[in-house]
């Protein structure tokens, strides 16, 4: 193996780096033995630290997802080329070494393992040695859950799974992300003002494309009288589009869009956005009334008064679809999440 301190920049070298830590992960190292193999490879004093440890000063560092962050010591003079890619790479070998079953400060229902498979820098071979640490096959059927709501919140949504379900739990950005063999029960019981997504079944391997089937259903989840705080990837049908494509910012010059976010600016605006809601998911006035334990004539006038403010008519065929659209564009310029 070329010294470390004589590499170059270029692609080829970097590809050494890469080999030799992808090496280190193949033989299912400990970290022992990555540590030892890392300092020989770079020529310097090289260490991981626990959450909260400091490292040494003037030291080249990188987080890892476990908490723990990998770093180099050397005087600046002495910085090589490539420290960067042998940080990241160091980093992940530590990951994976940590992660071993026979290792004790990492389980297979460790986070870190969730966090790597779902996180767009990974390469596809990390990807596969971290599904096989959670104990799980690459055919295995997965559902991905995304949760918004405080950690409570995601233990009721964990403990409402199925019993015989396995499940592994991360947390990504203020989401909880589970994977599990089993979707919860349509009728299942979420909180007051906890969201969640449900992906479609997909193979571990194809774990990042149900992460994002999940948070296209988790933008639709809203709580309301004609809302569901839980919401399913196969239920969306056509509207899963929009919330793939559509960020808060492409839907804000819209007309329609900009009329329902000046009603939701009062209480009484609100009122009326959840009984044109309402209106919308039964049909009739009096049906919404009943809904709203309103009397009909408050229905029709809160129904006058969204009219106005958008600017047409919402009891006829073509109004309804306008502003079923405006509605649906609404939440998701709410609702601004993102699969990571």
């Amino acid at each position: 193996m070329l010294r470390f301190s004589s590499l170059d920049a270029r692609a080829e070298n970097a590809m050494r780096v890469v080999g030799f830590f992808d090496a280190l992960i193949e033989q299912r190292s400990d970290i022992q033995t990555v540590l030892s193999q890392a300092g020989r490879f770079a020529e310097g004093s090289v260490g991981i630290a626990e959450p909260g440890e400091r490292c040494p000063e003037h030291a080249s560092t990188r987080l890892l997802v476990t908490g723990h962050t990998v770093w180099i010591s050397r005087s600046p003079q002495e910085a090589f080329p490539l420290d960067d890619v042998l940080l990241e790479r160091f980093g992940l070998a530590c990951i994976a070494a940590l992660g071993n079953p026979g290792a004790s400060t990492l389980r297979m229902d460790d986070p870190a393992l969730l966090e790597l498979i779902l996180g767009r820098v990974a390469s596809s071979a990390d990807r596969s040695r971290a599904i096989q640490l959670l104990g799980i096959t690459p055919s295995t059927p997965v559902t991905m859950l995304a949760v918004h709501g405080d950690r409570a919140a995601a233990a009721h949504v964990v403990a409402h799974l199925p019993t015989h379900a396995w499940r592994r739990i991360a947390q990504l950005d203020g989401i909880t992300a589970i994977a599990t063999a089993a979707p919860p029960e349509r009728d299942a019981a979420v909180p007051p003002g906890t969201h969640v997504g449900v992906s479609r079944p997909f193979r571990a391997t194809e774990v990042q494309e149900a992460w994002q089937g999940a948070i296209n259903a988790l933008r639709y989840a809203s709580d309301g009288p004609a809302s569901r705080n839980l919401m399913f990837q196969a239920d969306l049908g056509p509207y899963e589009l929009l919330a793939a494509k559509l960020r808060p910012e492409d839907v804000a010059g819209v007309a329609d869009v900009q009329a329902l976010e000046r009603l939701g600016k009062t209480s009484s605006g609100q009122d009326v956005l959840r009984t044109v809601e309402v209106l919308l998911c039964v049909g009739s006035l009096r049906e919404a009334a009943r809904q709203l334990h309103i009397h009909h004539n408050s229905v029709a006038a809160r129904v006058a008064r969204a009219e106005a403010e958008l600017g047409y008519s919402i009891t006829t065929a073509p109004g309804l679809t306008r502003v079923t659209l405006a509605l649906v564009l609404h939440r998701l310029g709410q609702n601004d999440y993102l699969a990571h």
